[in-house]
């Protein structure tokens, strides 16, 4: 997970020992689903399928890394808190 200004993001990585905190959501409203769709593309993110021990998810990766600050921990939160 790196830092875009006030928003991370995540890049796929097969390192199993990289790890980052998510909060999932159940969005039951196709509509909405598709406005937060339009919204995670137009800014550059691309959806990914990922497998949790809850079940399947969505999430939204970049391609690549930029010159960004790393999220050592994983934790947007505690890191964010912290710039």
């Amino acid at each position: 997970m790196y830092s875009l200004a006030e928003y991370p993001y995540a890049i796929k990585s097969d390192n199993l020992d990289q790890t980052i905190v998510v909060d999932l959501f159940r969005i039951r409203s196709r509509e909405i689903q598709m406005e937060i769709h339009d919204m995670e593309i137009e800014a550059g993110y691309f959806q990914d399928i990922i497998n949790l021990k809850e079940g399947s998810a969505t999430i939204y990766l970049f391609k690549d890394r930029g010159n960004d600050f790393k999220v050592k921990n994983g934790d947007w939160v505690e890191f964010f808190g912290r710039k």
